[in-house]
């Protein structure tokens, strides 16, 4: 969109009541007084057009003279519009060229069938005023080419990465240059027909490669007429008006590759801002000779990606719009007139909307500079309404055709009228992050800040957009805008499309998938119909990856599909993914509990399961021991139990004990002794000595009825029985991986 004049903002001051004119007043004076343009010289402009009567697709030379007091004006720059327009921006626009040092601004371009008015309109600068030419009709003759067919060709290098389209021949045809990561500037002539032959190739580069990501951009930057070429935002390469470049001295060598030309500090000549992509942008001033001095710095506030260039507030003076996901959001960066910035209003930040590509364009006819910002991962755009005074009021995201978690980035956004129909319209080049090819999502504007539904182009062959990747031209001859979109890794392609009042003709449409994120599952649930329920627009067929049947790792996981459409002809394929969480599985285990844990002799106990989770066999392991290593006298056993999730289950441990179980305490045996005299002892009389005569006969008769009563029970070896303990250790084990129980005790006693 091109500068607004101070004097629009006079034209929209509505007429205020008596106490409110005086304020009013003073608005207007400070507007005329802060204006460099009121304040510069006055200028003249005048316009002359060749062949007046043109046939369809033949070029017209459209040439403006700029003087001030009959004094050649020698820089600055003049913006040849269509008169009949209410605003002269966008579609209105029909190319904006520098001034020579002849006093010049010559646009040499096609029109369509019918008749145009034109008018060259000399911009304001610091030390002239802006002024316009008269409007001339230009009438075209004969019937319009139309091609049927988008148009694709090799860039002759790899991993191209930027792309940028100018007249660099003179014929009136625009042209393209495309950098790749050898540091090559490939330069392909158009045609006029969609056509490009081969052209000049320069490698501006003193030692090695530039890599990915080669910043291209143009602008007559010595004053020749002829357009120039700037690499990466420090190499310069100066045009011969014939397709081909010398390299001229270096710009001063800053950190920063994205770069973008216009006229910052208001002397006519172009300069160029390079964006650091940390925070900074680096101002070159331009010389007018093709030369460079570094100007100021200025912070942007934080990490950005894209950015671009407009007045936003109607002062005359470029602005800046840099996005910075969603953190950064959208920050405005409002130019000062000397190659700084003062920081401007933020927007898009905390609304979770990440930030990507930006461009400037009148969405809703008003005259005034919008923005389209284009959402990295949730794809859509949306339009910053412009209120002429540096600020915007968000509008509500709009989808670029792309199914929610396909896997797309939006990146870079372009604008144009690319239907024909006179409103502006928005491009998305959209890369995919789980492979598929590049597309091309167009969002068709009704005039109103509103969008029909987007079309999209799939475009051959496939690989991956870059940054700088799509560009605007006139290259089939139309009159109107059409599209060069670059992409491949090795080898580079070129597509070019032709708009028509249908939209992007050439194009395949993209289906629509819908996939909702499934719920969780736990592990070891295999995927399913449950999962894997991706649905699309039309008929055809879907791969899975993982496939049903697999089992996932606990964590989240990503599932993908790949759609073939049954009809290949209207239809390209397509890729969507959504996240899974896959819980850890639950703990496995099952308890067990005996009926008893002290038993007595043989007998059996009850051992009681209950399963957690647990689907499976149980086994037991049994062991007995006795403290004297006589376990073998013991036995115990259990058969197996099965659990189901959930349930219970019993098993009975048989305890056996055998006859030599209990304890065996062995006695000395005592044998049968002779007869004793009884009598004759007792009939002795109890003197002292019989006394103790008595005594020992009494221990004798005591052992003699021991010894008859041993006799009687069949002599010597006899034994008595106390009882003994014996442990009986269950060890259970569950089949696969599941926590078993601690082993359960029980005591046997044995009499």
């Amino acid at each position: 969109m091109t500068f607004v004049q101070n004097i629009t903002a006079c034209k929209r001051l509505r007429v205020l009541s008596a106490s409110s004119l005086i304020h009013t007043l003073l608005i207007i004076g400070a507007l005329f007084l802060s204006s460099p343009a009121l304040a510069a010289n006055n200028t003249s402009t005048t316009l002359t057009v060749s062949p007046a009567t043109p046939t369809a697709g033949s070029v017209i030379t459209l040439t403006a003279t700029v003087a001030s007091t009959g004094t050649a004006v020698t820089s600055g720059q003049v913006v040849f519009c269509n008169a009949t327009a209410a605003f002269c921006d966008d579609s209105a626009v029909l190319g904006t060229v520098w001034v020579t040092k002849s006093g010049t601004a010559t646009l040499r371009r096609t029109l369509p069938p019918g008749t145009t008015s034109v008018k060259a309109a000399f911009q304001a600068m610091t030390s002239y005023a802006a002024s316009s030419s008269s409007t001339q009709a230009v009438t075209v003759t004969g019937q319009q080419t139309t091609a049927t067919s988008a148009n694709t060709f090799p860039t002759l290098g790899s991993n191209a990465a930027g792309i940028v389209s100018g007249d660099f021949n003179n014929d009136g045809y625009p042209d393209l240059a495309i950098s790749d990561d050898s540091g090559t500037i490939q330069i392909f002539l158009g045609s006029g027909d969609g056509t490009f032959t081969t052209g000049a190739s320069i490698r501006p580069f003193v030692s090695g490669g530039s890599g990915l990501g080669v910043s291209l951009a143009t602008a007559d930057f010595n004053g020749d007429g002829n357009l120039d070429l700037v690499v990466n935002g420090h190499y310069i390469l100066i045009g011969k008006g014939d397709g081909t470049f010398t390299v001229g001295t270096p710009a001063p060598n800053v950190a920063g590759t994205n770069a973008q030309v216009a006229d910052f500090n208001g002397d006519g000549h172009a300069d160029i801002v390079v964006f650091t992509g940390d925070s900074d942008f680096m101002m070159l001033l331009g010389n007018g000779d093709g030369t460079f001095t570094l100007g100021p710095v200025t912070g942007s506030y934080g990490v950005g990606t894209f950015f671009t260039v407009g007045d936003f507030n109607g002062d005359g003076i470029p602005d800046i719009a840099v996005t910075g996901g969603t953190s950064l959001g959208v920050q405005i960066l409002l130019g000062n007139g000397d190659g700084s910035f003062t920081d401007g209003s933020s927007y898009l930040n905390g609304l979770g909307i990440d930030a990507e590509g930006i461009a400037v364009g009148d969405f809703n006819g008003d005259g005034l500079a919008d923005l389209a910002v284009s959402d990295l991962l949730n794809q859509t755009v949306t339009v910053l309404t412009g209120k002429g005074d540096g600020t915007f009021s968000v509008g509500t995201p709009v989808s670029t055709g792309m199914p929610t978690g396909s896997g797309a980035y939006q990146r870079q956004v372009v604008t144009g009228d690319f239907n024909g129909d006179g409103n502006t319209d928005v491009a998305v080049a959209i890369e995919w992050r789980a492979g598929g090819d590049p597309s091309l999502s167009v969002l068709f504007g009704n005039g109103d800040g509103t969008f029909a539904l987007p079309n999209t182009f799939t475009a051959a062959p496939p690989e991956a957009f870059y940054e700088e990747a799509v560009t605007v031209g006139d290259y089939f001859g139309t009159g109107k805008a059409s599209l060069a979109i670059l992409t491949g890794v090795s080898p580079s392609y070129v597509t070019v499309l032709e708009d028509t009042s249908a939209g992007l003709t050439p194009g395949k449409k993209l289906p629509t998938i819908s996939w909702p994120a499934p719920s969780a599952i736990t592990y070891p649930t295999p995927l399913s119909v449950i999962q894997l329920d991706a649905t699309a627009s039309v008929p055809g067929t879907f791969v899975y990856a993982p496939e049903a049947g697999a089992v996932l790792a606990p964590g989240n996981q990503t599932l993908s599909v790949t759609f073939t459409p049954a009809d290949t002809v209207n239809y390209s394929s397509a890729e969507a993914i959504v996240p899974l969480t896959v819980n850890p599985a639950p703990a496995v285990t099952y308890t067990l509990i005996p009926s008893a844990t002290s038993v007595e002799g043989s007998t059996s106990v009850i051992l009681s399961l209950a399963s957690t989770n647990y689907i499976g066999t149980v086994a037991f392991t049994t062991s007995v021991k006795s403290t004297d290593g006589t376990a073998s006298n013991v036995s115990a056993s259990a058969p197996s139990v099965t659990l189901t999730d959930g349930g219970t289950g019993t098993s009975v441990l048989t305890i056996t004990a055998n006859a030599n179980a209990a304890n065996h305490v062995p006695i000395a045996p005592w044998t049968g002794g002779g007869a004793v005299v009884f009598g004759a002892i007792l009939l002795t009389p109890f003197t002292a000595r019989r006394k103790r005569a008595l005594a020992v006969l009494l221990t004798a008769l005591a052992v003699s009825l021991a010894g008859l009563s041993l006799a009687c029970s069949g002599g010597g070896g006899s034994s008595i029985k106390p009882p003994r303990s014996y442990t009986v250790s269950v060890t259970p084990t569950g089949s696969g991986t599941v926590a078993n129980p601690a082993p359960v005790t029980i005591v046997v006693t044995v009499q």
